[in-house]
């Protein structure tokens, strides 16, 4: 499934800069290192400010189709995307 927040690529490094080396970590089989809620953590750090920003865009965005002049304050205010 495609988003519009965070590409493969990026899940393929996220998941592979993850330790996996939490003793009581929730690991998919005993003998994989794969702790599932470290990477979890990790995505979610990731991932949010990704969608901040997507998020931050279409709201200029929708904003500008409203009033340019707001859009340009609010743009000016929250940073450009």
């Amino acid at each position: 499934m495609n988003n519009p927040y965070i590409t493969r690529e990026q899940i393929q490094k996220i998941f592979f800069n993850s330790k996996m080396d939490d003793p009581n970590g929730i690991y998919l089989d005993p003998s994989a290192d794969f702790d599932l809620v470290e990477y979890s953590n990790n995505l979610i750090w990731f991932v949010q400010e990704a969608i901040a920003k997507t998020e931050r865009g279409l709201c200029i965005d929708f904003v500008r189709s409203l009033n340019s002049e707001v859009a340009n304050a609010l743009e000016q205010k929250r940073g450009k995307v």
